[in-house]
């Protein structure tokens, strides 16, 4: 689910900035097996979505650094914030994952 909807972030942010970045804002083929890997998911609510082409390069910047923020914190809350104080390695490893996850997009996107 993260690399699918990191994906459909990173498509998006080609062409606007979401600025409404939360978990009920992806959806997921119709009948998409549970049992086997996601590859295709897409954003929607574009109520408050800006066209890149309609902002300066400063407010591009930003509000993209906005929309990965709040793909940072849905996913924590995906994750669950209990989850991740519990001391378990497996679920700390999933922290530490997510997050090197997180900075790569960041810097694939140049956002830095």
């Amino acid at each position: 689910m993260l690399k699918c909807s990191a994906r459909a972030l990173e498509q998006f942010h080609k062409h606007a900035v979401h600025r409404d970045i939360k978990a009920q804002n992806y959806v997921l083929p119709y009948k998409h097996n549970l049992n086997e890997q996601l590859t295709d998911c897409k954003l929607i609510d574009f109520a408050t979505s800006f066209i890149k082409t309609n902002l300066q390069n400063y407010q591009i910047d930003y509000l993209m650094k906005e929309d990965v923020l709040d793909f940072g914190k849905m996913f924590i809350n995906l994750i669950g914030e209990n989850d991740i104080r519990i001391n378990d390695n497996g679920i700390l490893n999933r922290v530490i994952m997510v997050i090197n996850f997180i900075f790569i997009f960041i810097l694939h996107t140049k956002l830095i």
